[in-house]
């Protein structure tokens, strides 16, 4: 296997990007988005661009001072999010409605305001003060989150959003018309591996040599789950809009050159 070189990588990754503007503009992305008869599912999908594309930065960054404990952290959240990125994708798809879009950004989105709520009402009783008794229903009067649900309906609805309720669904979509990223499934048992560091287990230390023996192959997933992600977003947008066919063929033919040269 030939000595990985870090600046030629970055070079070669970056080269071409400033040809094709990640968004080109926030009115263009607004109609395409808008326009479609999947819009929520299509904004979730693209809310996934910067989020993926700040985990790669903060990947390649430590790379390059050696601090291979964090990232293993950031490793494990890059997957995450490509999981469930990827997820959507092909609920989009095989399900031919905008309902993943929904499910996304309104019971997912409750989940995540309770959850903040919950703590905040921890944080006053810490303090000394009263907590909000049945902050749920408190939050259903403010119009925090929607109307018509129970608590146990929003967890309960959010489920699928588990990372292992996801995964459980692709590889079983897999065998049939939808294939997931074969990459995202070869990368998570690394995924793993990778539990201990997260949740400040134990054996994380033991975590630290792994992760600086396969540093140079997380470097590259890492990139390569990021474009498969640039491509599953343009692609999509793509259909709404030709104008973002160029950025989705040049991320392809990066995905193509990286993994002949992941399998050198």
């Amino acid at each position: 296997m030939k000595k990985f070189n870090i600046t030629e990588f970055f070079e070669e990754y970056s080269r071409g990007l400033d040809e094709f503007p990640i968004i080109y503009s926030k009115d263009d992305l607004e109609k395409t988005i808008l326009s479609s008869s999947k819009p929520r599912s299509l904004f979730s999908l693209v809310s996934f661009l910067p989020k993926i594309n700040s985990l790669r930065i903060g990947v390649f960054d430590l790379y390059c001072i050696e601090e291979f404990y964090s990232i293993g952290i950031l490793y494990r959240s890059c997957i995450e999010h490509s999981v469930k990125a990827m997820y959507i994708w092909m609920k989009m798809i095989s399900d031919s409605s905008d309902d993943i879009g929904k499910d996304y950004l309104g019971m997912e989105g409750d989940l995540e305001k309770i959850r903040y709520a919950a703590s905040l009402n921890k944080q006053i009783k810490v303090q000394g003060g009263s907590p909000i008794p049945n902050i749920f229903a408190f939050m259903q009067r403010m119009e925090l989150v929607s109307n018509g649900s129970s608590r146990r309906e929003v967890e309960r609805e959010t489920n699928s959003f588990k990372i292992y309720k996801m995964l459980d669904w692709m590889l079983e979509e897999k065998s049939r018309s939808v294939s997931a990223p074969s990459l995202l499934l070869e990368v998570y048992p690394l995924y793993e591996e990778l539990t201990s560091i997260v949740h400040a287990m134990p054996n994380s230390t033991s975590s630290y040599e792994l992760i600086g023996e396969q540093s140079d192959k997380i470097l590259k997933i890492t990139a390569m789950l990021s474009l498969s992600l640039y491509v599953l977003i343009y692609r999509s947008l793509a259909q709404e809009n030709p104008m973002y066919e160029d950025v989705a063929e040049y991320c392809e033919l990066k995905i193509i050159s990286f993994t002949k040269e992941l399998n050198e």
